[in-house]
């Protein structure tokens, strides 16, 4: 099981990588690095082609974030910012549960009306491929134009995506992947597509001991240890819990763990 977090960081390097060079380089590698570019589901929902769009909606359905885990760059970014925090004070970046936002459905509903209304602005500054561009090449992203429809230069795009990652910056060391679950409009589509996907991560509750590790270990804020339960609406699947968990009692599979002891039945339903 710990080898799915190894796996899932080598997929989000590579994506992230390819997605750096599509976005800051030219020629030919730009041409190989267009692949990152292809699989976003956000170009794709806004292109002739829907192929990447419908191909992770299923396999959202079945896996549930795996987009959010291994090919979104902002997702990739937001795991790393804490991790280089963690490094320079040599202390481990620790989560806790957090209660899910309402709003996240308000910025759902923003974006698609701003889509529908050809209101550039808000889908530049909302949908992480564009922020991304934003922070690594701002002439080139919508956000540029956006900009210059409301009379605004390329200093304006440029300070929009030193902006873009100072706050993310900021958000990630704080609270993790709260962006993805709150602000993001992809995360809170695919939060509502992977509700009741086939495969999730399980908390077993009789083999869990409460050591809480698996809690400060969840970015997304999602593993409540006090009720023996993972919010599978805003899980992205890193894979954080179920490498640190000691005792092999969180998994990521497709059975529904039940408890099987008395005492631990009361335990989990406070």
């Amino acid at each position: 099981m710990k080898r799915l977090r190894t796996v899932r960081w080598i997929l989000a390097g590579l994506s992230f990588a390819l997605a750096a060079a599509y976005l800051v380089a030219e020629g030919r590698i730009a041409d190989v690095a267009s692949a990152a570019y292809r699989v976003q589901i956000i170009p794709s929902m806004l292109s002739v082609s829907l192929g990447a769009t419908l191909f992770w909606l299923v396999i959202t359905m079945v896996y549930g974030r795996l987009y959010c885990a291994t090919v979104c760059p902002v997702g990739t970014l937001l795991d790393l910012l804490p991790r280089v925090r963690g490094m320079l004070s040599r202390k481990s970046p620790k989560f806790r549960y957090r209660k899910p936002h309402k709003c996240r459905y308000y910025f759902l509903i923003a974006y698609a009306v701003s889509l529908a209304a050809g209101l550039a602005i808000v889908p530049a500054l909302l949908e992480p491929w564009n922020i991304f561009g934003n922070m690594l090449s701002p002439g080139r992203m919508s956000i540029s134009t956006a900009l210059a429809r409301l009379g605004l230069g390329a200093t304006a795009g440029i300070a929009a995506g030193v902006v873009s990652f100072v706050a993310l910056a900021a958000a990630a060391i704080m609270s993790g992947r709260e962006f993805c679950n709150t602000v993001c409009p992809v995360g809170s589509l695919l939060g509502i597509v992977g509700m009741t996907a086939g495969y999730r991560i399980e908390l077993d509750p009789d083999r869990c001991v409460a050591c809480m590790k698996c809690e400060e270990a969840c970015p997304a804020g999602c593993i409540r240890i006090a009720e023996r339960r993972v919010d599978d609406s805003r899980c992205v699947r890193c894979m954080e819990c179920v490498a640190r968990c000691p005792e092999g009692a969180i998994r990521y599979q497709s059975v529904r763990n039940r408890a099987a002891t008395p005492m631990m039945r009361h335990a989990g339903g406070r």
